[in-house]
């Protein structure tokens, strides 16, 4: 059984669909999926193991990517036999061009055989993804072109990332982006726990005062609402993912009491944690639209 976090079919090219999905993963069999076009999933929770053709199956955790250039039919298995667990990915769909260019040529050419990428999701990587996810929970007319925009970042990044000599955007140690980037990689790694001002400022050897004012500059959020943001996107993932009760939830997610991670939660998205994880059961993995066929005579 797979349930939709959220769907995007008929973006811009190169773009088939954008996915974030949880698999429920029977303990008796696999869940078999099929792929047409390049893809690009992002394992965000759970563990499974992932097996293409013949090959050996390959263990998935949270943090992995699969870079998938082949059309290919693969399946996800439980990792202890006889036990069902769920797995939660986001997945990026795209059509191949031609064009030199193209979002798809540079994919391939970065990636020309489909693999298994572990720990590749940082903090930047991850801000992407929530980016991806709220625009397209939003479901402004607008939703598709911001959600293709932010895949292509993503992707864009990862692209750099696996050149031999990697082409990222230039950013200088010490100098204000790169910061800010550091500070978002420590709460990260560290947002499960306690988290002070001074506690970040000092890991990256910075007053606090000066972070405080840099990150509110650079990213238009205070450290503390990236730091809020953080962990009720990974609660909602913890909801969506796993069976973890709500206690459970706030302390992983670095809330002081049960109850403040509930009103947070409600006063950022307009409803309970519970009301959230039982209208996820509505909503199955849906069925791609038809493909319009062009009128010719037969």
């Amino acid at each position: 059984m797979a349930l939709s976090i959220f769907t995007h079919y008929r973006l811009p090219m190169p773009f088939d669909y954008v996915t974030e999905t949880v698999f429920e993963i029977p303990s008796t069999q696999g869940t078999k999926v099929s792929n047409h076009h390049l893809r690009v999933v992002l394992i965000l929770g759970g563990e499974a193991h992932f097996r293409s053709g013949e090959r050996p199956p390959i263990l998935l955790r949270a943090g992995d990517a699969l870079v998938l250039t082949q059309p290919t039919a693969y399946a996800y298995l439980p990792v202890v036999p006889g036990r069902s667990t769920r797995i939660q990915a986001l997945a990026i769909s795209l059509k191949r061009e031609s064009r030199a260019a193209s979002l798809s040529r540079q994919l391939i050419g970065r990636y020309p055989k489909s693999g298994h990428h572990p720990a590749i999701l940082n903090a930047h990587r991850l801000h992407l993804i929530h980016q991806i996810r709220s625009e397209a929970e939003n479901d402004a007319k607008d939703s598709p072109l911001a959600v293709a925009a932010l895949a292509t970042l993503l992707l864009l990044d990862l692209i750099r990332d696996h050149s031999p000599t990697p082409t990222q955007l230039a950013r200088p140690k010490h100098s204000g982006t790169y910061l800010v980037e550091q500070a978002r990689e420590y709460v990260f790694k560290n947002y499960s726990r306690p988290l002070t001002l001074a506690d970040i400022a000092w890991n990256l050897r910075l007053s606090e005062e000066y972070l405080a004012r840099l990150f509110k500059k650079i990213t238009g959020q205070t450290v503390f609402e990236y730091v809020r943001e953080l962990r009720l996107n990974t609660a909602k993932r913890l909801l969506a993912g796993t069976n973890h009760p709500i206690t459970q939830i706030s302390e992983l997610t670095g809330f002081s009491a049960p109850t403040i991670f509930c009103r947070t939660f409600r006063a950022a998205f307009g409803h309970s944690p519970t009301d959230y994880r039982a209208s996820l059961a509505s909503h199955p993995f849906p069925t791609p639209p038809p493909i319009k066929k062009s009128k010719q005579a037969h």
